[in-house]
């Protein structure tokens, strides 16, 4: 009986430690919910935590900016003037060579220009002779009317030779005509660089025969280079006047180069099809730059525009795809307004707010998709604001 009533003992222990166990895990499963709601509903109150910065209305000057190409002033082509066989071709004309204006870059045979003006100029002599033979005569007609005493004018110019001299004196002219000609024509046969330049693309070759009008070689200039840009009305209206002759910048942002440029001309035209109109922009002496500015780059322009009040500066990050800027009120939620940047620059947006509102403003930095006007947020100063 003693052993019996010690195992009924030890079981009815070990069934109340369980029960023991029992209960506070019960009452830990019971509290761990109440704890998570607590929290939920202290997290709800403060409201989701959003990164702002602080802004204000200010003066800034506008900025414009847009992408074009730089393009040489001066391109040419240079075809032949005269037939003939190429005898000789300069070493600087291959494509990226530089080469200096009056340059022979291509000689063709010449003898039978030689061989032309060596006639031209013969015809020449012998047409200013006989103008010397009939000015004597003319002299000498002269002073026979003169001893005749019949006074007056001879019933016909031939007396006194005047039509004579004329056909000599046109003889003349018409043979100095022939011989200049023939020297230019000869002068062709030296094909020359039209000014300082670079070779762009050569399209002869030592020994072939050239026509006139056969294409020799492209060359661009070395003095100036331009860029045009197309703006719209709106980026029009921002720049300052006049606009001629004010600076601007360009910049190539792989080579993170800049350069200094002019503003030269305007097209005064719309284009038909954009509805754009260029503005062009020149640099002077682009290969002597640091780096140099080659033609056929693509710049970003950039012209400072003119002072406009009431304005703020955001980062772009804080304009939404869909046009959306939101700020957060004095009650801390959000509020949404759809605006168009005025302009743009150095990664921040330009925006123009309405009078009446407020001085300063907290913009959102990163707005996501769960933003929705009127949600309660808790506001994380970025430090940013301007």
């Amino acid at each position: 009986m003693k052993t019996i009533s010690k195992k009924v003992k030890a079981g009815l222990s070990l069934a109340g430690t369980v029960a023991v166990c029992l209960t506070v895990i019960m009452a830990l499963s019971f509290l761990e919910p109440v704890d998570r709601v607590q929290e939920t509903l202290i997290e709800d109150s403060v409201g989701m935590p959003v990164s702002v910065v602080t802004v204000e209305a200010r003066t800034h000057a506008a900025k414009v900016a847009a992408l074009g190409e730089v393009m040489p002033v001066w391109e040419s082509t240079v075809r032949a003037q005269v037939n003939g066989r190429i005898e000789f071709i300069s070493e600087t004309l291959h494509t990226g060579a530089l080469v200096k204006e009056g340059e022979v870059l291509v000689r063709l045979e010449r003898s039978a220009y030689e061989a032309q003006a060596a006639d031209a100029r013969s015809r020449l002599a012998s047409a200013e002779t006989e103008l010397l033979q009939e000015e004597l005569l003319g002299q000498e007609a002269q002073e026979n009317w003169a001893r005749s005493g019949m006074g007056g004018q001879p019933d016909s110019p031939l007396t006194l030779r005047t039509p004579q001299f004329k056909v000599a004196q046109s003889a003349v002219d018409a043979a100095k005509t022939a011989l200049d000609y023939a020297e230019r024509q000869l002068s062709w046969t030296e094909i020359r660089a039209p000014f300082d330049g670079v070779v762009i693309s050569r399209s002869v070759d030592l020994g072939e025969s050239l026509f006139a009008g056969d294409v020799v070689g492209s060359f661009y200039g070395l003095d100036a280079v331009e860029v045009g840009i197309q703006l719209d009305n709106t980026e029009w209206n921002l720049l300052p006047q006049p606009l001629i002759g004010s600076e601007a910048r360009l910049r190539e942002p792989q080579q993170d180069s800049e350069w200094g440029a002019s503003v030269i001309r305007d097209s005064q035209q719309m284009n038909r099809h954009s509805r754009l109109r260029t503005l062009f922009l020149r640099v002077d002496n682009p290969l002597q730059q640091d780096p140099p500015l080659l033609p056929g780059m693509f710049v970003r322009t950039e012209l400072s525009g003119r002072e406009i009040t009431g304005l703020i500066r955001l980062p772009e990050s804080a304009l939404t795809k869909a046009g959306k800027v939101w700020f957060v009120d004095a009650d801390n939620r959000l509020v949404s307004i759809r605006t168009e940047p005025l302009f743009r620059g150095d990664g921040t947006v330009y925006i123009e707010i309405s009078a009446g509102i407020a001085d300063k403003l907290r913009v959102a930095v990163s707005p996501d998709s769960s933003f929705v006007s009127g949600l309660q947020v808790r506001p994380i100063e970025d430090g940013k604001g301007s």
